[in-house]
């Protein structure tokens, strides 16, 4: 039992020593963001004005991809500046019995399908996913991290 008794007294040693060392950071953490409250807003400035430049960036490669998407179709430029690179993330979605009849017909040679599918419960399991015929648009911009090395290799 001696030993336990002396065990919580080390735990205790070291808790007090914490919030001691805790109570010390805490107080300099407060002066130093009083000394330096001009400098944290200003940070919290040109975070907020980075956030608007990248999300206009962001835009324009989406429009820029959008616009040669019309012309060119899937040969669109999907890296439409420096820095900035389009993902589409688009999931399309097929009516149920309809896909299970094209994989049916296509067995073997365009399309994979384990003989020993059953066809009642795969229906019932596509039916509870999305809706047939339903797409999610996926297109988004995505941004180099390093836009000076970006702007540099043009």
């Amino acid at each position: 039992m001696e030993e336990i008794g002396e065990q919580a007294q080390v735990v205790a040693d070291l808790r007090n020593g914490l919030a001691g060392v805790k109570s010390i950071l805490f107080d300099l953490r407060g002066n130093f963001e009083a000394e330096h409250a001009a400098l944290i807003a200003s940070v919290k400035s040109q975070e907020g004005t980075l956030a608007e430049a990248e999300s206009k960036l962001k835009s324009l490669g989406v429009s820029a991809f959008n616009a040669d998407k019309a012309i060119n179709g899937d040969a669109a430029n999907k890296k439409p500046g420096p820095g900035v690179s389009i993902q589409d993330n688009t999931l399309w979605s097929y009516d149920p019995e309809k896909a299970l009849g094209w994989a049916m017909a296509n067995r073997g040679t365009n399309c994979i399908v384990p003989e020993s599918l059953n066809e009642k419960a795969y229906l019932i399991q596509l039916k509870a996913g999305v809706a047939p015929g339903d797409n999610t648009p996926g297109i988004k911009a995505v941004l180099a991290q390093d836009m000076v090395k970006a702007l540099a290799n043009g």
